[in-house]
């Protein structure tokens, strides 16, 4: 499997993980958050760790995060936020986005700005933990 460069915008508990088990599986992942204490955490786990706004557009065309392989935006429930650095990510250069969605109208809205990889974290783990608890172990073949 040939080795990507992910930014992950947002460091929480869904950016943080997606990064961490990317940077276990061998890539390289790039990780911003306005939060100092996410960076602090984040800073020993990833590749690279920046504190920044990324709500900014030159902020975002500084750290180079359009010219990557695959992005993952992950503010949390910042609506307004998620957008705003998705269109300027689809401005700089239009990267692979995945975009944690906080609601229907929030994912209609990325869809429009030419998202296509639209992701509810909770809906998807919710799903899977009910394919488990009814067919145990078909769940972890199909994932294969």
């Amino acid at each position: 499997m040939p080795k990507k460069e992910v930014g992950v915008v947002g460091l929480g508990n869904f950016g943080y993980y997606v990064g961490k088990t990317l940077v276990g599986m061998g890539h390289t992942v790039v990780g911003v958050d306005s939060n100092q204490a996410k960076v602090g955490q984040a800073r020993e786990i990833l590749t690279k760790v920046f504190e920044a706004d990324a709500t900014d557009k030159i902020a975002l065309q500084q750290l180079g995060l359009s010219e990557m392989d695959n992005v993952v935006v992950s503010v949390g429930k910042s609506m307004e936020s998620s957008l705003l650095i998705a269109l300027h990510l689809k401005e700089l250069g239009d990267p692979r986005l995945w975009v944690k969605a906080v609601s229907e109208e929030h994912e209609t809205v990325l869809r429009k700005l030419g998202v296509e990889e639209v992701v509810f974290p909770e809906r998807f783990a919710a799903q899977e933990l009910a394919r488990k608890l009814v067919i145990p172990g078909v769940v972890d073949y199909l994932s294969l």
